[in-house]
Order: C-alpha cells, then sequence, then structure tokens
C-alpha cells in the first residue's frame, strides 16, 4: 500500500481522483501527482482499468441504444400507446344522451325568437307621442269622410279617410212617439 491509500485500500475520494485523472478533468499539478502515484501502485492501476473497461462499455451501449431508436420510427408506437384500446372506444360511441341534449337547440329555438319578436313588437306597440301646438283640422268633403291634421309649422299632413258606416236602423217605435 501506498502512503495515498492507507491501510484500508484505495478510498472514495481517491477513486474520484482516478476517475477525473482518467477522464482528464484534474489541473496540472493535481495529474502529474495521481500520475506519479498510478505509476507506482498496483491497485490502482487495476483500478484505473475497471473504470476503462466500464466507460468503453457505456459508451458502447449508449452508441447502440443511439442507433437502434434512430432506425426505428417513433410517431406510430406513439399513437398506439396513446389510442384508447378498441373495447373502450365502442363503449365511448355508445353514450345515451338524454332528450335535452339532443334536442337543446330545438328546446332553445323558440326562446330566442321570444326574445326577438318580443323586442320587435314593443318597439312597434309603442304609443305614438301626442303632437305638441296648435293642430288644423280640416273636412274636405268627398265621396267618403277624410280628414286632414296638419301642425302649424311643420310640412307633414296626414290624411285620414274612413269609409262611412250604414246609419243604425230606425225602429219604428221611436217614429210613432
Amino acid at each position: 500500500m501506498t502512503p495515498a491509500h492507507g491501510s484500508a485500500g484505495i478510498d472514495e475520494k481517491w477513486a474520484i481522483d482516478l476517475m477525473a485523472y482518467r477522464d482528464g478533468e484534474l489541473d496540472s499539478s493535481r495529474r502529474n501527482e495521481v500520475g506519479r502515484h498510478i505509476l507506482e501502485c498496483v491497485p490502482c492501476q487495476s483500478l484505473l482499468r475497471d473504470f476503462g473497461k466500464v466507460g468503453n462499455r457505456l459508451r458502447e451501449n449508449a452508441d447502440e441504444d443511439a442507433s437502434r431508436l434512430a432506425a426505428r420510427p417513433v410517431w406510430p408506437g406513439v399513437r398506439r400507446a396513446l389510442a384508447p384500446p378498441a373495447g373502450e372506444r365502442k363503449a365511448e360511441a355508445r353514450t345515451r344522451r338524454t332528450p335535452f341534449q339532443a334536442f337543446r337547440w330545438a328546446f332553445a329555438l323558440p326562446a330566442i325568437l321570444l326574445v326577438f319578436l318580443g323586442a320587435i313588437l314593443y318597439d312597434s306597440i309603442r304609443p305614438a307621442p301626442a303632437p305638441e301646438g296648435a293642430v288644423i283640422v280640416g273636412l274636405v268633403e268627398s265621396p267618403d269622410p277624410v280628414f286632414l291634421f296638419q301642425q302649424r309649422g311643420s310640412s307633414v299632413t296626414v290624411i285620414w279617410v274612413f269609409e262611412p258606416q250604414p246609419a243604425p236602423p230606425i225602429k219604428e217605435e221611436a217614429r210613432s212617439t
């Protein structure tokens, strides 16, 4: 055993230094010190060879896995994994819908029409404002009664034509008196 290990063998700190030496991660002074120790210590040489074998094996496996993944199409497998099984798809297609779900537009359409018609009718049945100021009313002689309405200072003339109603029948009792 060399003084770098002690009597217990290679400790974890020294093993980390050996891996850093192998990977070229040590500064120059520490690298020279570990290099001189490896030349004299057989257990460290053996451990360094084992690290090399493990590293080579890992690189081979990593290259092999990468080439296998690159050669295999990925997306078909992803689609298959995400798709539900055939039995579940059929079960989803057979879900029953309540009558409200099936005919919700049929139920909503009358309500929508009622709102629009109500708005239109409300606007058309509001009473018109009464004319302000003096209004000239004239009766024009014609076969049918006609009234003319014109507000002073206005250029609007309203003509109202209505059919004469037959006179109510005269009762004979009323004549005799």
